[in-house]
């Protein structure tokens, strides 16, 4: 049985996914008898997500290659991540970085997002 004190619920959601309304529809629909109820009640209220949410998904996340600000598990959850592919004073990169950023941004018009975890600064 997953039952946890909403707000520690809300917390942890959050930091799944930041899109308000899917936190309140996920949260709504516990307590959950396990994992596999918990799981498809947060896929029904994603299912699908508006330009919008996605946006809204999105708005906390650093560029890859920056730090994240401000405080709280989702934010520590982008340092820890990106801790080792920042392992690198290769100024080179750093620019590489910065360009590809930019250029995906300008492209697509919202920031680049990758699971940094596990790879390189030059595999990203």
């Amino acid at each position: 049985m997953i039952d946890l004190p909403e707000s520690e619920l809300r917390e942890r959601l959050a930091t799944a996914l930041s899109v308000q309304r899917w936190v309140d529809e996920v949260a709504a629909a516990g307590p959950f008898a396990d994992v596999d109820a918990l799981v498809g009640a947060a896929t029904a209220a994603g299912s699908p997500l508006s330009e919008a949410e996605v946006d809204e998904a999105m708005a906390h996340h650093p560029r890859i290659g920056e730090a994240p600000t401000g405080e709280g598990a989702a934010q520590e959850f982008s340092r820890r991540e990106q801790e080792a592919s920042a392992q690198t004073d290769d100024p080179q990169l750093a620019k590489a970085l910065a360009e590809g950023n930019a250029t995906y941004e300008e492209r697509f018009g919202r920031v680049f997002l990758i699971r940094a975890a596990g790879r390189s600064r030059a595999e990203i």
